[in-house]
């Protein structure tokens, strides 16, 4: 069901023609989640700690747009939807070691995974004519991040 978030209406005063009116109604009804959280213990002579993350958003988008003369002429719907799904996993591992002397070492680990993945329509009438599709180039896209780091700090 359609609830819009926002809305807009305007007086349309062309210099020949009759007066006409836009209303523009928009929505995003958005969903975020973000679960993190780390674990540190003792591991041999050292402390090994794993650390997690996970997030993701969905952000549907609806705009809409009628326009039409207040005579009833010119009658016209726009319908443009988007969905927007983005999200990232990251795993880290981390050892380590401290030392009397006051030097430590740390090996550490890390993977992560990203994507957004976008899907777009738009659909148009014409003097009261139903929606029609419209093609819209690369309306449908998505995009991926996988990456991975080793490290090695030494402190002293």
């Amino acid at each position: 069901l359609f609830q819009p978030d926002r809305k807009e209406t305007s007086k349309l005063f062309p210099v020949n023609g009759p007066e006409g009116r836009r209303l523009y109604e928009g929505a995003e009804d958005e969903v975020f989640v973000e679960v993190g959280g780390d674990y540190e213990f003792g591991f041999g002579p050292g402390r090994l700690k794993a650390i997690g993350l996970v997030r993701r958003e969905d952000s549907p988008i609806i705009d809409r747009v009628f326009r039409g003369n207040v005579d009833g002429t010119d009658i016209s719907e726009s319908l443009f939807t988007r969905d927007i799904e983005e999200g990232e996993y990251i795993l880290r591992t981390e050892y380590g070691l401290a030392f009397e002397n006051g030097n430590d070492w740390q090996f550490a680990l890390e993977g992560a995974f990203n994507y957004l993945d976008q899907q777009s329509s738009l659909a148009s009438s014409e003097g009261g004519s139903p929606l029609e599709l419209q093609t819209l180039p690369n309306a449908n896209s998505r995009v991926e991040e996988q990456r991975g780091e080793v490290s090695v700090t030494h402190g002293r």
